[in-house]
């Protein structure tokens, strides 16, 4: 089969010049042209090789490196770095943070596909850790931010994106819930359809009735949000809050 190598560069001519050049190389081809759409594909098509420019918008190329390195979904990938940035100290960073290679702009494309098939016979197997992402990104006006996964209270679905509770504050995650899900780790329980909580804010737990219960979720600065529990996750959540000792 193939090998996918994702292409992530706002320039167009160069998209498309690498495009062509590995398609005729015998290699599938994933592009974006920004950090933003990158986040999506990455995730998504899950490529062999990821081929990054660090000069984007809205989500700039380091941002996009730690989320890929730190991603549970995505670490495994290895990403060549290709960026005019030439100096030391940025060669540094990049694979401080998890780059498999660095290739500086004007690059030659023989060069560039001998570093790609041998960073992809590097690459070990895929080894996933669930919940090792430190952060997730959420929408902040109209820019994409990434906030620490510890801060945040709970998710809510809504259509095939997500209300994430961060702090007092609501953001807009362009990521299902389940795909949060798998980011966020076993700290967070899936404990209806539509909700995801991290165990550690949960204030108290409310049973009305025997086959109801809510949790009460604190945001701070005097806010909370109570969430329904579906009546199969009852029993296990139950248990996992040592029930008893909760308020009702």
């Amino acid at each position: 089969m193939s090998k996918r190598v994702m292409i992530v560069d706002d320039e167009k001519e160069i998209v498309k010049l690498l495009e062509e050049f590995f398609e005729k190389e015998g290699f599938r081809t994933i592009s974006a042209y920004n950090g933003e759409e990158a986040l999506h594909k990455v995730v998504k098509s899950k490529p062999d090789i990821v081929i990054l420019d660090i000069m984007m918008p809205e989500v700039c190329g380091w941002e996009l490196l730690d989320f890929i390195k730190t991603n549970p979904q995505t670490s495994h990938i290895p990403v060549i770095v290709l960026t005019a940035k030439g100096r030391e100290i940025s060669r540094v960073y990049g694979l401080e943070h998890g780059a498999d290679d660095y290739v500086v702009k004007p690059f030659g494309l023989k060069e560039l596909l001998i570093r790609v098939k041998r960073t992809i016979e590097k690459s070990s197997t895929p080894h996933f850790s669930p919940g090792s992402i430190s952060k997730i990104p959420i929408v902040l006006g109209d820019n994409l931010v990434f906030i620490e996964k510890e801060e945040i209270s709970a998710v809510k679905a809504v259509r095939k994106e997500s209300i994430v509770y961060f702090k007092k504050d609501e953001y807009r995650s362009r990521y299902n819930i389940g795909s949060l899900q798998e980011m966020l780790g076993k700290q967070f329980y899936r404990v209806h359809k539509s909700y995801l909580v991290n165990i550690s804010k949960i204030k108290k737990a409310l049973l009305p009735e025997a086959n109801k219960m809510y949790l009460i979720i604190e945001l701070g600065y005097g806010k909370e949000i109570r969430i329904p529990v579906s009546r199969k996750q009852i029993s296990t959540l139950k248990k996992m809050l040592n029930i008893g000792r909760m308020k009702r």
